[in-house]
């Protein structure tokens, strides 16, 4: 098959195809944010805790001795609290 004829059988493959450059991501940031703040509220209910502590590893604790110990640095834990978690669920 020569090239001509490779790019000729490409563009009959390609031409049902259409391109969006600019369209909106279906289940983008908002939804990834929305479920991260859901699972948030899930395990506070279910831990009747108000404040909880998330490491770097994406890891949760419910005190934040435990959190803290599990990282370095103290910077690296992140306080979430049931104000907060509530806010982003239901954005």
């Amino acid at each position: 098959m020569t090239t001509e004829a490779k790019s000729k059988d490409a563009a009959a493959q390609g031409a049902g195809e259409t391109k969006t450059p600019n369209a909106p991501k279906i289940g983008g940031a908002d939804a990834k944010a929305s479920a991260k703040a859901k699972r948030e509220l899930e395990i506070m209910t279910r831990h009747k805790v108000k404040t909880l502590y998330r490491n770097s590893k994406g890891e949760y604790f419910t005190s934040e001795n435990l959190a803290n110990l599990s990282e370095s640095k103290k910077e690296n834990v992140e306080t979430i609290t049931l104000a907060d978690a509530t806010k982003a669920a239901k954005a």
